[in-house]
């Protein structure tokens, strides 16, 4: 089972569960408001799943600050079909729940509104809108809208009273450190029941360590304008624990080599995004407080001459994750890999130096890569190798390699259409995909939303038509 897919419940959990379950049978709006992290699209998935497929449909529409109220209506119509002349409902006779998330991220206007919001409370007063080409009036019915958004700040705005008083309320705290370390506690003790008991004692002093040096990090490294992506939430304990679990008890069998595989997880979480020797360096001394603090370590005993272990199922057949102790082996294997790349790409030939630092960047990636919902944004200096290594990266874990052409005359229609082409080349061919999107490519900002839409829900809203679905289907059935 994909780690994601993991579901340990709470108490709280229990209780917004039955709350929007209940409140969706009756029919009633509901609003959930909480941090990035505090498990709002977990919990909402867990309510559609227990919904009667024979019954519901269900639509997931991500907004952003560029959604439009036409952007907004053709996402609902699309799913929608005419029952009379002015009344659509939901296809097939079922109920639709929408889900909208973000839904504080529209930019207001000039006069402090959000227009696409207003369609939104337009429906819920009247259950209707306007038809945008005659002018007529179109009475949406059976439907019901699940809404989530973060609090107020970054880019998110605050909502209208008049809005958010349509909407039943819930608001979703974070969970006290004790939850914290009960819900990721489980998953390792389960994890380590079956390792030597060296090792298996570790599993609740793993879990506070790691809730603690998350805490720590956050309170240290604060976003600013050049370093905007340090933003840290529980999605990072989340990515320590799912790298954690990959341990294997044939591999790890003493305290100090789980602690280096602890040491390894924590670097490529957070260390992999700093931008300075400073930070590293306080990340280091971070590291080596919570190692004699929970571990009675020290982290130059652990990790010799400061080096960061090397954990990855790169050069095994088997999959299984374990410490690279042979760097020139290492070294050798993508020499080779390099070798193959060359022989087989219908691209231009790399020629590159297999130097350290490339080598543990390619092992980042393959980290990365392999895991399911695994995305990387690569900074860097123009020339420093990023499209050449990622090619190389994926060439090793065998997945293709998408990317578009910018033309004099491309523009926003032309790259609709390659992400079709990009869509049924995963769906027809059933081939793990990487697009590789350059900064330079920036052509148009709706080029972003669209991808923004396809991290957070994994599709692009109105991209294909039905007979364009039906066809995809068809191909994929006979193939």
């Amino acid at each position: 089972i994909p780690f994601y897919k993991i579901i340990v419940p709470n108490v709280d959990t229990i209780r917004y569960e039955y709350l929007i379950y209940n409140l969706l049978l009756n029919k009633h709006q509901v609003l959930l408001v909480g941090a990035i992290g505090t498990g709002k699209t977990t919990i909402v998935e867990n309510v559609l799943k227990k919904l009667d497929s024979n019954l519901y449909n269900t639509l997931m529409i991500h907004m952003s600050a560029q959604t439009t109220p036409k952007m907004l209506q053709d996402m609902f119509e699309i799913n929608l079909e005419k029952r009379t002349k002015t009344i659509f409902v939901p296809m097939n006779g079922k109920q639709m729940i929408t889900l909208i998330d973000d839904m504080n991220m529209p930019n207001k206007d000039i006069y402090g509104s959000q227009p696409s919001l207003e369609l939104i409370r337009m429906w819920i007063d009247y259950e209707f809108w306007y038809d945008r080409k005659t002018q007529g009036i179109k009475f949406i019915k059976d439907m019901c809208l699940l809404t989530a958004m973060g609090p107020p700040g970054g880019g998110r705005h605050q909502i209208s009273q008049r809005l958010q008083s349509r909407f039943n309320l819930i608001n979703m705290t974070f969970p006290f450190n004790h939850e914290i370390s009960r819900i990721f506690g489980t998953m390792l003790s389960q994890k380590l029941q079956y390792f030597d008991d060296e090792v298996k004692h570790l599993d609740q002093t793993v879990t506070k360590a790691t809730i603690d040096l998350y805490q720590t990090i956050e309170k240290n490294y604060l976003p600013t304008p050049t370093k905007i992506h340090y933003t840290f939430n529980m999605r990072d304990i989340s990515r320590m624990f799912e790298g954690l679990l990959l341990c294997n008890r044939t591999t790890i069998t003493t305290k100090v080599e789980f602690l280096r595989l602890w040491i390894h997880e924590a670097h490529r979480v957070y260390s992999d995004r700093f931008m300075t020797n400073n930070d590293h360096e306080l990340f280091i001394k971070i590291l080596s407080e919570k190692l004699g603090f929970y571990f009675d370590q020290v982290y130059h005993n652990v990790c010799y001459n400061r080096e960061t272990p090397i954990y990855s199922d790169i050069m095994r057949k088997d999959g299984l994750y374990e410490e690279i102790r042979d760097y020139d082996k290492l070294k050798l294997f993508l020499e080779q890999s390099l070798q193959r790349y060359n022989e087989t790409s219908l691209m231009s030939t790399m020629d590159l130096v297999m130097f350290r630092d490339a080598i543990l960047n390619i092992c980042r990636m393959i980290r990365v890569l392999k895991r399911p919902r695994g995305n990387l944004l690569l900074l860097g200096i123009g020339g420093s190798g990023r499209q050449s290594l990622l090619r190389l990266t994926a060439f090793i874990c065998d997945i293709v390699i998408f990317q578009i052409e910018i033309g004099r005359r491309y523009g926003y229609a032309e790259f609709k259409e390659d992400l079709r082409r990009l869509m049924k080349l995963c769906s027809i061919s059933n081939r793990e995909t990487v697009f590789l999107f350059v900064d330079t490519q920036i052509i148009d900002t709706f080029f972003l939303e669209d991808i923004n839409a396809l991290l957070h829900t994994g599709e692009v809203p109105n991209l294909f038509r039905n007979e364009d679905i039906q066809e995809v289907l068809l191909l994929s059935f006979f193939l």
